[in-house]
């Protein structure tokens, strides 16, 4: 299995910022991906980022935890965006309508705003 994955996070004042890298495969990076978010979304802070532009592959296991946790995020008053989609995962994101569901925004900096506004 490779293991060149990680995930960084930038705390704001208002929000919080999780830079994506490398392969989102198996088991072992979604299950970290799964488990911050979901310790995230249980605090006051649970406005977020995902900043998709180190991402080099995203697994069919890792967008369902992106659509379960846009979920509890929103249930929750909380705001969950994702930018720097690369090309690959946008056109699976319009293929499977997860365009519509997901607040995707091209930049960094239209997902701050966002966020910020919300």
């Amino acid at each position: 299995m490779l293991k060149n994955s990680g995930i960084s996070v930038e705390e704001k004042d208002l929000y919080t910022i999780y830079r994506l890298s490398g392969k989102f495969v198996g088991e072992e990076e979604t299950d970290n991906l799964k488990n911050e978010l979901e310790l995230k979304v249980k605090t006051e802070n649970n406005r977020i980022i995902i900043d998709f532009s180190g991402v080099t592959y995203f697994s069919s296991i890792a967008i369902g935890i992106l659509v379960k946790e846009d979920t509890n995020f929103s249930e929750k008053g909380g705001m969950f965006a994702i930018c720097n989609v690369p090309d690959f995962m946008q056109n699976i994101f319009v293929l499977t309508k997860l365009t519509s569901k997901l607040n995707i925004y091209k930049t960094l900096e239209e997902a701050e705003r966002a966020v910020i506004a919300y």
